[in-house]
């Protein structure tokens, strides 16, 4: 997976590696803290952030 992707990316990858069928709301929880800053959400949850808007990585912060 290229560095440049985005989370929604990571998602279907993790999707894919496990047979899952993607039919359940999820967030990535970039700092281990569920309220944190650094909460990207599905793009089906009804709040953002959503994960389709975040990279992996940028040229300040790798996630």
């Amino acid at each position: 997976m290229p560095s440049f992707a985005i989370l929604q990316e990571l998602h279907s990858l993790i999707q894919e590696a496990f047979a899952f069928n993607d039919d359940h709301l999820y967030s990535f929880f970039m700092d281990g803290k569920r309220f944190g800053k650094g909460v990207y959400h599905s793009p089906m949850n009804n709040e953002g952030p959503y994960a389709h808007d975040c990279y992996r990585y940028n040229k300040n912060k790798r996630l």
